[in-house]
């Protein structure tokens, strides 16, 4: 009987969104952990009261970009301080998210 080979974790190519920060750095941001896509799930109603200036939600959405981004190949973590200085533009971050989310949207179709 031939051998089986074993099924390696640190192995699996995962797929990555491209950003460039600020500063140059490029980056691959990967897809997002299990409770972090649970809440980007939940994220719909965020995004339109962002949108229309709700300072709580403008919050959260900076929190969540700054937790989507530090998930990354350079292991770099990504605070809300450093997102407020990329961008103190509301409409910025929105049009990350919805890449990003467009970017899941696109790798879970190609499982499929």
């Amino acid at each position: 009987m031939a051998a089986v080979k074993p099924f390696d974790f640190r192995k699996i190519k995962k797929p990555t969104y491209p950003v460039i920060l600020d500063d140059g750095t490029e980056i691959g941001v990967y897809m997002p952990e299990k409770s972090l896509l649970d809440e980007l799930t939940e994220s719909g109603d965020l995004l339109k009261k962002a949108q229309r200036g709700d300072g709580e939600s403008i919050g959260v959405l900076y929190e969540l970009v700054a937790r989507i981004m530090s998930r990354n190949t350079k292991d770099l973590t990504i605070t809300v301080e450093d997102i407020e200085r990329m961008t103190d533009d509301v409409g910025d971050l929105i049009m990350f998210f919805k890449g990003y989310i467009g970017h899941l949207s696109t790798i879970a179709q190609s499982k499929n």
